[in-house]
């Protein structure tokens, strides 16, 4: 081997090194990268399970919100359906007010005349 040869066979083996050198820094960088992948993957997944609670949260009070809203309409109908009755018994107790008058009135007219029939009676 003549000393061309060697210095030629010495550059080869530097340069298979540096390239396995490269190789091996590749491999670790992609490794790397391949970590951030999965981690930013596993930090998206959760997200999306925390973006799904809260978009079920967020339905689960719209349902409340929305039946506490036909709970509160219900009540409206009830207090108008007793505003109603409360005008019907205040009419019927004004139309028993004016009978008793009546009523007192003919009761002093008979008061009346029985007074004048136990005078003609003596």
């Amino acid at each position: 081997m003549d000393e061309h040869t060697g210095v030629m066979i010495e550059e080869f083996k530097r340069l298979v090194q540096l390239v396995a050198e490269g190789v091996a820094d590749n491999s670790r960088q992609i490794a790397d990268l391949s970590l951030e992948v999965r981690q930013g993957l596993t930090a998206i997944t959760e997200l999306k399970f925390r973006d799904e609670l809260a978009f079920n949260r967020i339905d689960e009070i719209s349902r409340q919100l929305t039946s506490g809203l036909q709970y509160m309409e219900s009540i409206q109908q009830q207090l108008i359906e007793v505003k109603a009755n409360q005008e019907r018994v205040l009419l019927v107790t004004r139309q028993l007010e004016e009978s008793l008058a009546k009523i007192d009135k003919k009761l002093v007219e008979y008061d009346n005349r029985l007074k004048l029939l136990e005078l003609k009676a003596f």
